[in-house]
Order: structure tokens, then sequence, then C-alpha cells
């Protein structure tokens, strides 16, 4: 399946309402979302990552990475992914009942 973001010869920033072009001399990022148990990934840019991975998201700049990186943080955690760990308080609210 190829990447929504990467036309032909162009790549456009995958942010919500950004309709930039990636030139020559942009600095770019891509941001590759859950992988594993990380909540995203982010990369200098590198065409080889939008080619290869259809859910990458190139990034215009910083202003873009952000937000796109406050909306991953926002998606709720699946279930798996939460440790709970005791703390003492615990104990001493079992030993009560």
């Amino acid at each position: 399946m190829p990447n929504p973001y990467m036309v032909p010869a162009t790549v456009r920033c995958a942010a919500p309402g950004c309709k930039n072009v990636r030139g020559e001399n942009n600095h770019w990022f891509v941001l590759l979302p859950e992988t594993d148990q990380k909540l995203f990934e982010m990369f200098r840019y590198a065409e080889s990552l939008v080619r290869n991975f259809p859910r990458a998201m190139p990034l215009c700049g910083e202003a873009c990475a952000l937000k796109v990186m406050s909306e991953q943080l926002q998606k709720p955690w699946p279930s798996e992914t939460v440790a709970v760990i005791p703390h003492k308080g615990a104990r001493a609210l079992e030993d009560e009942s």
C-alpha cells in the first residue's frame, strides 16, 4: 500500500491543515506512529522512511512536528500497555479488610 502523503516526486506535510511541499533545503521530520510499545518515533527526514513505511508521516518543520506529536500523546493507551504498580498504601488497605 503506498504512502498517501507521498505523491510521485512530491512529498507534502502530513500535519492537519498544512499544505507545504518538501523542497531541497527544508528541515523536515518523519514521524512513525505506534510502533510496538512506543507511541511514536521521530526521525530526521529520509525519503526511504516515507517510501517504505505507509504510515510514516512527513512533517515540514518544528511547528507541524509538535502538533502531530501532541495529537499522538492525546490518544488513549491500549489497556495492555498500562502497568499497575502497587505501592505501600495498597498493602495497608488489604490488611484492613
